[in-house]
């Protein structure tokens, strides 16, 4: 089916249209569960660099920690740097 419009913003690594609505369907799954405002709403008083506090965000929300993250990402609240290693005892940025 050859739709008109098509919304995708990650650039060529969906290469076919069921691969564009499958990102689309997680995309609109991570706003719906994890809207910003919620996101904001439970970091008040955690350490989003410590695990057991991501984890227990994760829980609250009932999502997996990696939809977590990179929800957490795209709204800007956490940076991972992805270019530089971390070094041994060092720690996300986050915003």
């Amino acid at each position: 089916m050859n739709s008109k419009y098509t919304i995708i913003r990650t650039g060529d690594r969906l290469k076919t249209q069921d691969d564009r609505r499958e990102w689309q369907a997680q995309y609109f799954a991570g706003c719906l569960l994890m809207p910003e405002y919620k996101l904001l709403e439970c970091k008040r008083g955690r350490d989003l660099t410590n695990w057991k506090h991501l984890y227990a965000i994760a829980d609250e929300l009932c999502v997996t920690i990696s939809n977590l993250i990179y929800r957490l990402q795209k709204v800007a609240v956490i940076l991972i740097n992805k270019t530089k290693k971390r070094q041994k005892g060092e720690t996300s940025t986050v915003a």
